[in-house]
């Protein structure tokens, strides 16, 4: 088996909602996914891993939750599959994103699910991401709307998957790659 089969194979197992069971046809399928630089990094790979959808994808270097939430209540009308993929810009205590993911679920359509992850980067000011990560899981478990990818468990089992930039933030070539595909694995699971 190949590096990056085994890498897919094993995102099922990383994803902290059902989201590798029967997924839906591709057609008439669409997702908002907003998020920060990430999200500008896995930008050219989820066309062709979410062949026939129509994406709206808005990433931006450096976005704090509070930016990504305007456009989403900018965006109209939500549609069933919206990713929402920030934190990292944000304080350790996960308490922007945490509200933000609360009041999106308020806002989606029946039947509709939200796609978020778990937060991989060192300390801010001594104290780390642990907290908000918990709560994140927490809040997947609780309601059965949200797929939550691992991010920080993905990228701790493979530490290459990140960069050595000044942050250890960002992925490399393939670590992009891998959180594309659990990205769209998680939407595909929706519905």
């Amino acid at each position: 088996m190949t590096r990056a089969l085994a890498a897919t194979a094993s995102l099922c197992l990383l994803l902290a909602a059902p989201a590798c069971g029967g997924h839906s046809s591709s057609r008439h399928q669409s997702a908002l996914v907003v998020g920060d630089s990430l999200t500008v990094g896995v930008e050219p790979d989820l066309p062709a891993l979410l062949h026939g959808w129509k994406l709206r994808i808005d990433g931006r270097i450096g976005r704090p939750t509070s930016e990504a939430a305007r456009i989403v209540d900018d965006a109209g009308p939500l549609p069933s599959r919206v990713a929402f993929l920030l934190g990292t810009n944000d304080a350790p205590n996960g308490d922007a994103l945490l509200g933000e993911l609360h009041a999106l679920l308020r806002r989606l359509p029946a039947g509709g699910c939200l796609v978020t992850a778990t937060i991989a980067r060192p300390a801010l000011g001594g104290v780390g991401y642990g907290e908000a990560n918990a709560r994140l899981q927490a809040l997947a478990h609780e309601d059965r709307r949200i797929r939550l990818v691992d991010w920080a468990r993905m990228a701790a089992a493979h530490p290459a998957w990140l960069a050595a930039d000044p942050a250890h933030v960002h992925p490399t070539a393939a670590g992009y790659e891998a959180r594309a595909r659990a990205i769209a694995d998680a939407l595909r699971s929706c519905g």
